[in-house]
């Protein structure tokens, strides 16, 4: 027992307070330590989130991931796109010169057999080497519809994309001999000379140039 004004512990049954006179109270009441922090209530712990709170943490985590793949697919397009047409025009111009290679070892061919050029391209169309139209025409500036198999020359004659031109009788050397009729996309244009060489020309002036110094021959249009 305790008295209520001088905190004096009595004893049991002694009232009024023989010290003071004031009135008795029962126990002292027993207080909880505070928890860590010093605070009258204990601090709150922190729990596993709900499922409401789960949910909006995935939606929020699939529209970072949506936003940064709308940012993504351009960029790698933009790099990625011209990379392929770069490739696919560098492996249409190597079958180019390789048709033109294939014309000049049949006009060889043909020399060598009938001791003279012949006059078109007409003339090794079907034979031993060209036994496919489309060794005529070029992989760059398209076929033109070239039908298939091994159609009669009046159906591959409009097709053809190479201009051919005839060599003088006892001409040798780095004569030009075929090329393509019409430029590549890019401006080029891919020529054989007598010796099979090929080589492809970018530059138009060097192209007329390479031409004109190719004065012993004749010039038979594309397609005759």
């Amino acid at each position: 027992m305790f008295c209520m004004h001088c905190g004096k512990q009595l004893g049991s049954g002694a009232s009024p307070c023989p010290s003071c006179g004031g009135p008795v109270t029962g126990p002292a009441p027993v207080q909880n330590p505070s928890p860590a922090g010093g605070g009258p209530f204990p601090s709150a712990q922190a729990g596993p989130a709900s499922p409401g709170n789960r949910s909006a943490l995935r939606i929020v985590g699939c529209l970072v991931i949506g936003l940064l793949a709308l940012v993504a697919i351009p960029i790698v397009a933009a790099i990625a796109i011209p990379a392929f047409v770069t490739r696919g025009n560098h492996t249409r111009r190597l079958a180019c010169r390789s048709h033109l290679r294939q014309i000049a070892a049949a006009v060889n061919a043909y020399q060598a057999d009938q001791g003279e050029f012949p006059p078109s391209l007409r003339e090794i169309y079907g034979g031993a080497v060209v036994t496919d139209p489309m060794t005529l025409t070029c992989p760059l500036t398209g076929s033109g519809g070239m039908p298939a198999g091994t159609p009669h020359w009046d159906l591959v004659r409009p097709h053809v994309a190479y201009e051919y031109r005839r060599p003088k009788r006892g001409v040798t050397g780095p004569v030009l001999l075929c090329w393509d009729s019409r430029p590549h996309p890019d401006g080029s244009r891919c020529v054989v000379d007598l010796a099979g060489e090929t080589e492809s020309i970018l530059d138009e002036s060097e192209f007329q140039r390479r031409l004109a110094a190719t004065g012993e021959a004749e010039a038979v249009p594309a397609g005759r």
